[in-house]
C-alpha cells in the first residue's frame, strides 16, 4: 500500500516482486481461490509535499494492475470511492466513513452481494 511507496522510493519493481512472491505462494497453496488486489488510494498534495515518494501511487497502481492481468488476479481500483472529505488530516489515510463503502465495493467485485 501507500507505506510501500516510501519503502521502495517510487520504484514499484521491488514491491511487485515481493508481493508477487506472496501471491504466488497463495496460488500454489490454494489454486482455486480467487485473489483480489486493491489499488493504492489517491494521496493529497499536502501529504506528497511532506513525503514526495507518495506521489508515485499511480505508478504503483499501474504496476499492480499489470501484475494482476499477468497473474490472473482481480485488480480493484477503489479511487472513485474517495472524495476530498474522506481524508484524515494527514492527507493519506481515510476517515471511518470511507471503509463501509470500500467493503461494500470489494464484496460487489467478489460477487458476494
Amino acid at each position: 500500500g501507500a507505506n510501500d511507496l516510501e519503502i521502495y522510493n517510487g520504484d514499484p519493481t521491488g514491491f511487485i516482486d515481493a508481493d508477487g512472491d506472496k501471491v504466488n505462494k497463495i496460488k500454489e497453496a490454494l489454486p482455486d481461490t480467487p485473489i483480489y488486489i486493491n489499488s493504492i488510494l489517491p494521496i493529497q498534495q499536502s501529504a506528497i509535499a511532506a513525503s514526495p515518494a507518495l506521489a508515485y501511487y499511480d505508478t504503483f497502481n499501474q504496476a499492480l494492475s499489470a501484475f494482476c492481468e499477468e497473474s490472473g488476479c482481480t485488480f480493484i481500483d477503489d479511487a472513485f470511492l474517495v472524495d476530498e472529505s474522506m481524508y484524515e488530516p494527514d492527507g493519506e489515510h481515510m476517515i471511518y466513513s470511507y471503509y463501509p463503502k470500500w467493503l461494500t465495493y470489494m464484496a460487489e467485485r467478489a460477487g458476494l452481494v
